[in-house]
């Protein structure tokens, strides 16, 4: 039996989540890496090296994803959940670790650096049914990462009363100034299809 390769949530909202790769990746690199300082006392001294820092492994892959055959959103039921992982989880005010799993070959706890997502077909009215996501991993110890909690600020939330023709992205653009954070309002509201918003529904708009 073939192991799927799985992402795993490890705190915040959705932790205990998984994402479940439909496709193995065909391969994946491991970048690791330290910083050297120059202490060089002059330009006519030669350069002694002295070491600096270990930086953070970094893992890298491409994922595949096709609903072609159902005929849904590719969107809604992967590359969205892939996105997540790179915004601020509303409890955890960061983004969340996770754990990328494939059998007993790698388990890899770390952040998402990256998602590059690449669409590349199409149902007619043009839904995308298949893509490609390249991600970037940052390994992470989970123990000593607790996210953006504490520190100064306002924190709390603010509310928005819906408008005819309204959606969670403009919303999100709007409000927090980013409208990739609409999976952040609907996580805070409760709204499992953002495409049914009630005009005079006041929402909560998170922003700690």
């Amino acid at each position: 039996m073939v192991e799927k390769a799985e992402i795993k949530i490890l705190k915040g909202k959705r932790s205990g989540d998984v994402i479940k790769c439909r496709f193995n990746p065909p391969e994946y690199s491991v970048k690791s890496s330290v910083n050297y300082e120059d202490n060089k006392a002059s330009q006519n001294e030669k350069s002694e090296l002295q070491f600096g820092s270990r930086e953070s492994d970094q893992l890298s892959m491409e994922l595949f994803f096709d609903t072609s055959e159902e005929q849904s959103d590719v969107r809604k039921k992967y590359v969205e959940k892939l996105t997540y992982l790179t915004r601020v989880d509303t409890s955890y005010k960061a983004p969340p670790p996770v754990q990328f799993v494939w059998g007993s070959g790698i388990c890899f706890t770390a952040l998402v650096e990256s998602v590059d997502k690449t669409f590349t077909m199409f149902l007619p009215d043009g839904t995308p049914v298949r893509a490609r996501a390249n991600v970037t991993f940052k390994e992470v110890n989970p123990k000593k990462y607790s996210g953006g909690g504490g520190g100064g600020g306002g924190g709390g939330s603010k509310t928005h009363t819906v408008k005819e023709g309204d959606t969670l992205w403009f919303i999100a653009a709007e409000k927090l100034g980013d409208p990739y954070q609409w999976e952040a309002i609907a996580d805070e509201n409760g709204i499992s299809d953002p495409r049914e918003l009630e005009p005079g529904t006041t929402l909560t708009i998170p922003t700690g």
